[in-house]
């Protein structure tokens, strides 16, 4: 992985309830955050990638970088939406600066969609033989041209110098790729199944060898189970989500009889649900080839907090589960399960077009 000296940078992470936000520098030997904030989102103002009020958005952000001294500078955002299109693809293997005018050329042959409705961006998966012949595997990222360009909008009307835009699953491969040693143990050799469970999404990448070898997002959020507790025990969002965190060990079943049982067997089948959809991601990526396995899930994200659910990941799959915790060569002294897409986004690569 050939890194990029970076000076001083922001990265931003845009989720539906919580805005995340670092702001350091990335050299070959380390990543240093200086600062970082996460900022409370009301309902409705950003969701799924929609920005709905430009307005009280950029408010809230730009207040919270004032509070929190983040300087008004260079900036990378990290975003998320079902509306993103993901293709893997086959390309003849060509010169890298060529690639570009193939896509632009081919694009209607892989993705039916209106490509002047799109910005259309790739990530290099590594070669592969079809047919006897050495062809380049990419991954094509589709974004809506209203959602890079609402985005970068919103960036600078809050003052910032937007860079890019980064998707999330690249932006956790490039962390990863950083160094294999999370949680202070080597994975550079194995093939990882990072999940995301957020309160809006749930973003899976498997990836192996320092590439991205399946990146999808998961339609599933917990705002409908939100709604379902405000309705019936007048909860407001803080409040489910402080009960939420407060979960004794959600693998372990609890009696009919106790309190919180409508509560907990809410969450449990949420949780179920996402393993569901997962398992038959998993099978596809297995039946590719042969050789294809998953040898560790890492969790990350809102639902990676609730005590026992890597318990119940594991007990699923039968594989090894952990939640994000560390990583080498990172100075930071926040919750890396939370801020890891924005850490990711930092880091600029030599020879990837992302």
């Amino acid at each position: 992985m050939n890194i990029i000296n970076t000076p001083k940078l922001t990265s931003i992470d845009f989720n539906s309830k919580e805005i995340r936000i670092v702001e350091g520098k990335v050299t070959k030997k380390n990543i240093q955050i200086n600062k970082y904030c996460s900022i409370s989102i009301p309902n409705g103002i950003y969701e799924d990638g929609i920005i709905n009020d430009s307005e009280q958005l950029a408010y809230l952000i730009k207040t919270g970088l004032s509070t929190n001294k983040i300087s008004l500078g260079n900036t990378f955002a990290v975003i998320n939406s079902s509306e993103i299109i993901l293709r893997e693809v086959l390309f003849p293997k060509v010169d890298p600066k060529d690639i570009d005018n193939l896509i632009k050329y081919q694009l209607g042959d892989y993705i039916p969609i209106h490509p002047e409705d799109y910005v259309v961006n790739y990530i290099i998966l590594g070669t592969q033989l079809d047919n006897g012949i050495e062809k380049l595997n990419l991954l094509l990222i589709g974004v809506p041209i209203t959602i890079v360009e609402s985005h970068l909008n919103l960036l600078k009307d809050i003052g910032l110098k937007p860079l890019a835009l980064d998707y999330k699953g690249n932006a956790i491969c490039k962390l990863l790729g950083f160094n294999g040693n999370l949680n202070n143990i080597t994975y550079s050799d194995k093939t990882i199944a990072f999940i995301e469970i957020s309160y809006d999404n749930t973003s899976l990448t498997i990836i192996k060898d320092g590439y991205i070898r399946v990146s999808r997002i998961i339609e599933h959020n917990f705002f409908t189970f939100f709604k379902k507790f405000k309705d019936n025990l007048g909860l407001e969002d803080d409040d489910i989500i402080k009960k939420i965190e407060s979960i004794e060990d959600i693998s372990i079943d609890i009696s009919p009889n106790d309190s919180d049982y409508d509560f907990r067997k809410g969450i449990k089948e949420s949780i179920q649900d996402i393993m569901g959809k997962t398992e038959m991601i998993f099978r596809y990526y297995r039946t590719r080839e042969v050789s294809n396995n998953i040898d560790t899930i890492v969790l990350h994200g809102d639902m990676s907090k609730v005590e026992g659910i890597d318990k119940l990941f594991e007990n699923f799959f039968n594989i090894e589960c952990v939640k994000l915790n560390s990583i080498s060569k990172l100075k930071f002294d926040g919750d890396l399960s939370l801020y890891a897409n924005a850490i990711g986004g930092l880091i600029r690569l030599n020879g990837v077009k992302a």
